[in-house]
Order: structure tokens, then sequence, then C-alpha cells
């Protein structure tokens, strides 16, 4: 039988993303804006009419007059065997982190990015005022807000990862803030 810890063990790996402010792009070519002139040597697009790298911020950059704009940013991502037995061994990339109590989502919007931590409580409070709010177009979670669309997508992805991983808790939370747990 396994031990708790054996069985929550993680496996870390550094990942590289890229990040850029949606205000710091134009419609010319994105892979070149993101990632450099570099990009433009295995692009399928490269050197035919659909090429989107011969104007605007792409030819800057390619030319050499402008400096891309995208930042490297390094995370530490954990993955635990329940998180790779949940997403089918193919975790997305924006989940960071996971363990029975939280799950750690990097989420961005026009103005930044950032790691956020969800907990069991984050998402009953989401169920609790926000889920119902019909009346506006924002919602939040764990203190992230956002169009209602993507966060509430986001709020039923952490509930099942919750319901997954500890039902107990979730279901002994929710009654605590007069919630009826139907699972």
């Amino acid at each position: 039988m396994q031990t708790p810890k054996e069985k929550y063990s993680t496996k870390k790996e550094l990942g590289q993303f890229r990040t850029i402010k949606q205000s710091e792009l134009d419609a010319s070519c994105w892979s070149i804006q993101f990632w450099g002139k570099e990009h433009c040597q295995k692009c399928e697009y490269n050197n035919t009419p659909d090429c989107g790298g011969n104007w605007g911020n792409a030819k800057l950059i390619s030319e050499g007059k402008r400096q891309v704009k995208s930042k490297v940013l390094r995370h530490k991502i954990e993955y635990s065997d329940k998180l790779n037995e949940f997403y089918g061994w193919d975790i997305p990339e924006y989940v960071l982190k996971a363990g029975k109590s939280f799950i750690n989502i990097g989420v961005s919007d026009w103005r930044d990015e950032q790691d956020l931590r969800v907990t069991v409580k984050n998402v009953i409070a989401y169920y609790v005022y926000w889920a119902g709010n019909i009346i506006s177009g924002c919602r939040t979670l764990a203190g992230y807000t956002s169009d209602w669309r993507p966060v509430d997508r986001l709020a039923k992805e952490c509930l099942e990862w919750f319901k997954f991983v500890n039902i107990e808790k979730l279901r002994r939370e929710s009654k605590k803030q007069g919630l009826v747990p139907k699972f």
C-alpha cells in the first residue's frame, strides 16, 4: 500500500514560457513578434504571399530596428501522479502545480500574467457568490476577475479537480457555506 507521500509524489520540471502584452502586438506576423526573426527560417509561410513578416512590427524586428517585446518566464512546474491521471497524461500548460487542497494556474489578461492559487474555499466561494450572478459580465475566482466565461470554465475545472482528489473536504467545506453538494 502506498503512503500518502508516495501517492502524491511530484516530478519537477523546469518549463519555459513567453509572455507579451497585447498592446505590444500589431497584425503583422505574431510569431516573429513573439519568438524573434529566427522563427522565419522554420516558418511554413516564409517567402510566400501569406507571409506576414514583411510589414509592421515583424518587419522592424526582422531588420533589427526593433527588439522582441516578449519576455521569457521560467516556472518550476510540479506534476503529481494524480494530476497526470486527472488530465490523462496531457496536462495543460496553464496548470503549474496542484495538491489536495489547491491548484496553481497561470492566468493572463490585457494587463499582465500571474500565478493564481485556487483553493477549495475559493471554488466554494465562487459558487456561493458569483456563479449565479447573471447581472455582471465579470466574475471573480481567487481574486482574479475577468469575463465570466473563462472564469466559469476555470472554476468548473478546479471543482472537477477537487472532486477527483479530495471530495471529502469539498463536501465538508460546501456544507459549511450552506451549499448542498450533489456529488
